[in-house]
């Protein structure tokens, strides 16, 4: 979701420090448009995708092999978000995503 062109909402040019900080957060490195959303990229539909055959399956090996193809999914989309993503907004959410993955994998192996 394009927010606007640059100097129509936040980030342009002035002396309000959060517009600033907002701009340059949400701003497109390669466009200039502000991105708070994108269509979701391929492994964040498989992660959706399996995280909704996991809560709807009541088969138990099925929930634990869509449990890790989740985890698998959610850290190639934090990874790819954290090192591609088009702001530093992203590249956060990217970083958090691997966080959560590191999380769930450590309280497995735990």
């Amino acid at each position: 979701m394009t927010l606007g062109t640059p100097g129509t909402i936040a980030g342009s040019p002035g002396r309000d420090p959060i517009g600033r900080f907002v701009g340059w957060l949400l701003r497109d490195r390669s466009t200039g448009e502000l991105v708070a959303a994108e269509t979701p990229n391929f492994p964040a539909l498989v992660t959706t995708a399996a995280i909704i055959v996991r809560w709807t399956s009541s088969d138990t090996e099925t929930r634990q092999v869509a449990a890790s193809i989740a985890t698998i999914a959610a850290g190639w989309w934090g990874v790819s978000e954290a090192t591609t993503g088009a702001n530093p907004f992203r590249r956060l959410l990217g970083l958090a995503a691997v966080g959560v993955v590191v999380g769930v994998v450590a309280r497995v192996l735990k």
